[in-house]
């Protein structure tokens, strides 16, 4: 008896010629599904943020609210995860982890389907606080993770790609969030999110393994020679004062915060990323209000002229980090902060432009081009594990102080 041949989706063989290419350019598919995961998991955070922006006219017509109430509708999910961050952090170095950050999505996706039922602002409101849970836990589980799955040698490059979900978490919030609003319901913004989210709690509890905690504990992650000659050139030593004797995680929470403030670098990162978000927030959730009421197009005209910004998004990110090892290889130690410093100025600087423009055609390219790459070269200098100073002097932040 003749075998019946097969069915096979006609997207089938693409599928699995993308899915082939992704495991090879990232190692395999065990490491390909971990990085995918674990970037899926910042995508969701970025999706959210993207969508209260895409369906902001909407929320302002149905609830009658203004544009205050909309921006605090994002503030409060940031305020929440930011409280949350160290006793999650805390919390992360003590329970299993993957099963940590599969129930805090778990617990996201029932909120979001509890904002797409909302009937009012204070229960919209509400619904936001318990968003806060996956903001919150993402952060310092994401970071332990990644350090126990991956080595030194290797981490920067993966956190990259880990880091890149977010980036597109914000474009696909943006686009699928926009185009839903317009042709359904704000409400069915909000419920389309939650069905990816049920998704990767599943995943994430059930193919995300637990690693080994301080697995690659007492390895150094080995500096470019480029970087290493500009170290020795500018005689950058480590302070004794400053340099961490004892388990972190047995240090109580009072002296574990002074130490980290004690150290210049921590304090710049922590300023640059309050501004930095304080930036780039704004543009997510207004961003979509304001092309719609000052060039007067539609919600789904108004998604796509955004989503082209993207571009210029995704080419900052790529070029950003060449520019950068560009510099240090010419000896420029300060290269990555000088980067990321002139990415934010260059964003602002042609930001407003753009604002005052009347035309379309005139803002659209000053739009795609502000650099959005400062944020993450600023980030990649901290990658889990890292064992160099946002100077990029080769110096751990726990053992300069110098910089």
């Amino acid at each position: 008896m003749a075998t019946q041949p097969q069915l096979r989706w006609p997207w089938a063989g693409a599928t699995d010629r993308v899915r082939r290419r992704l495991a090879g350019a990232l190692g395999g598919t065990s490491r390909a599904r971990t990085i995918v995961l674990l970037g899926a998991v910042l995508a969701l955070s970025s999706a959210d943020l993207a969508t209260i922006g895409a369906v902001a006219a909407e929320l302002k017509r149905s609830l009658r609210i203004t544009n205050t109430d909309v921006g605090l509708l994002a503030a409060v999910a940031s305020l929440v995860g930011a409280l949350a961050t160290i006793p999650i952090g805390m919390l992360t170095d003590r329970v299993n982890r993957t099963r940590l950050l599969a129930g805090s999505i778990a617990l996201w996706s029932v909120a979001m389907i509890a904002a797409g039922a909302s009937t009012s602002f204070s229960m919209l409101l509400l619904s936001r606080l318990a968003l806060g849970a996956v903001v919150g836990t993402a952060g310092p589980t994401l970071a332990s993770l990644t350090g126990d799955f991956f080595a030194p040698a290797e981490r920067a490059r993966v956190y990259g790609w880990i880091l890149s979900g977010e980036l597109i978490g914000s474009g696909v919030g943006l686009v699928g969030s926009g185009f839903a609003a317009a042709a359904l319901s704000w409400r069915f913004a909000f419920w389309l999110l939650a069905l990816p989210g049920i998704a990767l709690a599943w995943l994430t509890w059930r193919r995300l393994p637990e690693p080994q905690r301080g697995r690659y504990a007492g390895e150094q992650e080995e500096l470019a020679p480029e970087a290493q000659r500009a170290v020795r050139a500018r005689h950058v030593e480590p302070d004794p004062d400053l340099v961490l004797r004892e388990d972190p995680v047995r240090m109580p929470p009072g002296r574990a915060l002074r130490y980290v403030l004690r150290i210049r670098t921590n304090v710049v990162l922590i300023a640059a990323s309050v501004l930095g978000y304080f930036f780039f927030s704004g543009l997510r959730i207004f961003s979509v209000v304001f092309v719609r009421d000052h060039f007067g197009l539609s919600q789904a005209q108004a998604t796509i002229v955004l989503g082209l910004t993207g571009l210029g998004a995704l080419v900052g990110v790529l070029a950003g980090g060449r520019i950068a090892d560009r510099l240090v290889a010419h000896g420029h130690v300060t290269g990555r902060l000088l980067v990321a410093a002139g990415g934010f100025l260059m964003a602002a600087a042609l930001l407003l432009p753009g604002i005052l423009s009347p035309t379309l055609i005139v803002s659209l390219p000053i739009f795609m081009l502000a650099p959005r790459r400062s944020r993450r070269r600023t980030r990649r200098s901290t990658q889990p594990g890292s064992t160099s100073c946002t100077r990029g002097c080769g110096v751990a932040p726990s053992r300069c102080g110098r910089c």
